[in-house]
């Protein structure tokens, strides 16, 4: 099993930022923003070179935060991947790959400070999600 924290906080260390556009652009992914289907917010591509997230025109600025971070998981993580064939063409589980990109856009999008402090307080998942603006899905990713 990847150690998914230590593969952030090298990245976090080296580019000098847990934002998601700002690492983005410091590993050379570009971001274009599209009108998807309803059903779909974010897409990562590794064309010829190219490293491209799409993004849903639709969503609010903290979604795009948290749909590049999972992204941007893939990038790190899946590199060699193609997503569409394993779903099309393979029996393989694509599940596993989607939660690792969610753990990693959890480590990215929660600093470990958060739980330090919250852990004094005593706040619940739930709290810490909305102190932080965080679905709580991925506070109880980094959580795990």
């Amino acid at each position: 099993m990847r150690n998914i924290k230590r593969i952030v906080r090298n990245l976090i260390k080296k580019h000098g930022t847990h934002d998601p556009l700002e690492l983005a652009r410091s590993l050379n992914v570009r971001i274009y923003y599209h009108p998807l289907s309803k059903n779909i917010n974010a897409l990562y591509m590794n064309f010829l070179r190219w490293r491209v997230i799409i993004l849903n025109q639709k969503l609010d600025e903290q979604m795009q935060r948290i749909f590049v971070a999972h992204e941007l998981g893939h990038h790190i993580l899946h590199r060699g991947l193609n997503y569409l064939f394993i779903t099309s063409f393979t029996y393989m589980n694509s599940n596993k790959y989607e939660i690792e990109a969610d753990r990693f856009a959890a480590e990215l999008l929660i600093p470990d400070e958060c739980f330090y402090k919250n852990k004094e307080t005593q706040m619940t998942i739930e709290q810490i999600a909305a102190a932080e603006n965080i679905p709580s899905y991925f506070v109880d990713l980094k959580n795990t």
